[in-house]
């Protein structure tokens, strides 16, 4: 089970959600959110976004980069 994996400081997730519809992407959003540690980070691809599909990490644009904090 992935929760046997432990936890992580960042994952980066990139290019995968683009092909799921939305409730996998609610249930994937949700499976990584729990494995993150607090303060955390997801990486998404470029083309990818939690808008819509979760409040529970901030947007955080720095230095050219998007990228998610857990919250």
């Amino acid at each position: 089970s992935l929760s046997d994996l432990g936890s992580f400081d960042i994952i980066f997730c990139r290019n995968v959600l683009i092909y799921q519809k939305i409730e996998n992407k609610i249930a994937i959003i949700k499976k990584m959110y729990d494995m993150i540690q607090p303060q955390g980070f997801l990486i998404l691809g470029a083309g990818e976004t939690l808008l819509g599909i979760s409040s529970t990490f901030e947007l955080v644009q720095k230095e050219g980069s998007v990228f998610y904090k857990k919250i």
